[in-house]
């Protein structure tokens, strides 16, 4: 089976690469409604899905369910033209991208088989229905929000996680946190060692779309593989939910305007503003790790806080977002050494994002559904941006970690930072073989099936990057 792309670049809005977690479903959760799926119609022929003209009506519980049906038969026609979406959500969804997000789940779930269960949640007057999907892998969740008057706001597809309790290291202890603006409160958690009053804190940032604290990936979390690692070693770290996980109704909503500002990089300059500014935190110095798209980002990151006492590239593409788009794409699609016709719709699609994005100015008017579920507005911001020749500028200690095994940022983005930076006595970079875009082992031929084995961010890379602090921490 195809293996699609992994969350690295933004593609679709309805969906959320494999970055879903068990917090979608927990939260905002009192006032469960229904939670059987004993009473949920399986067949929709009544709720409009038989007539291409009219919108499907009903209630919430009965439009979500003829909704997350119509994706299971892979009706995308009849998604994009049947349902009272609102006028944002509307510009974002089309054919070409449902069967993105559903080459995508099934690289991540597998095939469809049954539908789980329903549930319907209130929160502020409005309801939002969340159906969990078996998939022959594991589960996804189609969650549906509606407002007052049953207008579609946000349409999402997330995996539908497991909550499992892992015990905090005994030398280690977690303190709940919230920051950032008032419209954006993000929730986090401190992670430091027990026996210290002092200590190096790092902040770590995302990749790409929403994402929660822990980097979520199927079973693998490795933000908290980074903090536990970290802070037993005698090191603290803030990790947080994304903006984009935390408020996604708003992120949807604001869709057409948003970038990596609004994405990621204001809210590490909030994130590294909480730690100065808590009398409770005695850090003795703030160190930033960018994983993937932050890794990107890292220079801008260093010019918002160049105070900072030094910055880790985790993983961070040196090339262009639509360049990587346009790499891993093809790439996916042959693991199995053929392309089908629909995967080749695909790469299309994608290729005409990319000669879109490559020509995009003020004067062009393309919507997030033209740019692969991207708004103009993002990727104006990353015209020009050339990360490696900003970095020079960067004079604080720099640490670049990559793997060899990283099909999502290769060896060729790892080259372009050592060309430019390698001369410089500031900068440090490791290279680790078998490891790949989340720093975890794997074997064979990198797919992101190999993301989907439970395991755990690579030891050596956390004793690394322990070191590289505490050296520079002393100096």
């Amino acid at each position: 089976m195809k293996r699609f792309i992994i969350s690295l670049t933004i593609i679709a809005m309805i969906l959320v690469g494999c970055k879903g977690t068990e917090q979608e479903n927990n939260e905002d959760t009192k006032n469960v409604i229904n939670d059987e799926q004993s009473d949920i119609k399986d067949d929709t022929s009544d709720t409009g899905q038989s007539d291409n003209e009219a919108l499907v009506d009903g209630t919430e519980k009965e439009i979500a369910t003829s909704l997350n049906n119509a994706f299971m038969d892979k009706d995308f026609e009849f998604i994009s033209n049947n349902f009272n979406y609102s006028a944002k959500l509307k510009q974002i969804i089309n054919v070409e991208m449902l069967k993105s997000a559903d080459s995508q789940i099934n690289g991540l779930a597998g095939e469809f088989e049954e539908v789980l269960s329903t549930k319907v949640v209130e929160k502020d007057n409005n309801k939002i229905v969340i159906i969990t999907n078996k998939y022959s892998k594991s589960n996804i969740n189609c969650t549906v929000s509606f407002n007052q008057d049953k207008v579609i706001e946000n349409f999402s597809l997330t995996p539908a996680q497991d909550v499992k309790e892992v015990s905090v290291p005994e030398n280690v202890k977690e303190i709940p946190v919230e920051f950032g603006e008032e419209e954006y409160r993000l929730p986090g958690l401190l992670t430091i060692p027990k026996d210290k009053d002092k200590y190096p804190i790092v902040i770590l940032a995302h990749g790409s779309g929403p994402q929660d604290k822990d980097e979520t990936v199927g079973p693998n979390k490795p933000f908290r593989d980074i903090a536990f690692g970290l802070a037993s070693k005698g090191i603290g770290v803030l990790r947080y939910d994304k903006r984009v996980f935390a408020h996604r109704d708003k992120w949807i909503s604001e869709q057409e305007k948003l970038t990596v500002y609004d994405e990621t990089i204001d809210d590490v300059v909030y994130a590294y503003n909480y730690i100065l500014d808590n009398k409770d935190i005695n850090a003795t110095g703030v160190y930033v790790l960018g994983h993937s798209l932050s890794g990107y980002l890292m220079p801008r990151i260093a010019n918002e806080i160049p105070d900072a006492s030094g910055y880790i590239v985790f993983a961070g593409p040196a090339r262009p977002l639509e360049d990587l788009l346009v790499y891993q794409i093809p790439y996916l699609s042959n693991l199995d050494g053929k392309i089908t016709d629909e995967e080749q719709q695909q790469i299309n699609y994608y290729r005409s994002v990319y000669d879109k994005v490559k020509n995009i100015d003020e004067s062009s008017n393309y919507t997030s559904a033209d740019l692969g579920g991207v708004g103009k507005a993002y990727y104006l911001d990353l015209k020009d941006y050339k990360p490696t020749i900003v970095a020079k500028d960067i004079t604080k200690p720099m640490l670049f970690l990559q793997g060899k095994r990283d099909y999502q940022v290769t060896l060729e983005d790892f080259n372009m930072w050592k060309e430019s930076l390698e001369s410089k006595d500031n900068v440090t970079m490791k290279l680790y073989d078998g490891l790949n875009h989340l720093f975890i082992k794997g074997e064979g031929t990198p797919n992101p099936d190999e993301y989907f084995i439970p395991s755990k961010v690579d030891n050596n890379v956390i004793d690394d990057i322990s070191e590289w602090i505490l050296l520079n921490n002393s100096n």
